[in-house]
């Protein structure tokens, strides 16, 4: 069944912050677009941690509590991994508050 990934690209231009790209892709489960939970966990990574790529995907299989979550950041650069998904953990914590998981991704942008 055809469902969504979302993937949000930033301009590493001035101007960064908008989206540039979304992508579709399987899932194992329908659903048609991004969630609003989706959709604002991606947004704050791009805001607040200027991600060049911020992707935000429900893997739950419906309730909405199961995240995988990739992170390109400038701001993860000379960060170890553990301190790179802290700053992500604490950006997200309101939305992550109740998952039963989640997967977090990250790497410095260069």
């Amino acid at each position: 069944m055809l469902g969504r990934v979302v993937y949000a690209m930033v301009k590493a231009q001035r101007g960064a912050g908008t989206l540039t790209s979304s992508r579709i892709g399987l899932r194992m489960f329908a659903t048609k677009g991004k969630t609003d939970k989706e959709e604002l966990m991606s947004k704050l990574l791009v805001e607040k941690l200027n991600a060049k790529v911020a992707e935000v995907v429900d893997t739950s299989g419906g309730c909405g509590e199961m995240y995988k979550i990739r992170v390109e950041s400038p701001q993860f650069e000379g960060k170890t991994r553990i301190e790179q998904h802290r700053m992500v953990q604490e950006l997200l914590k309101e939305q992550l508050k109740n998952a039963h998981g989640f997967n977090i991704s990250t790497s410095s942008s260069k």
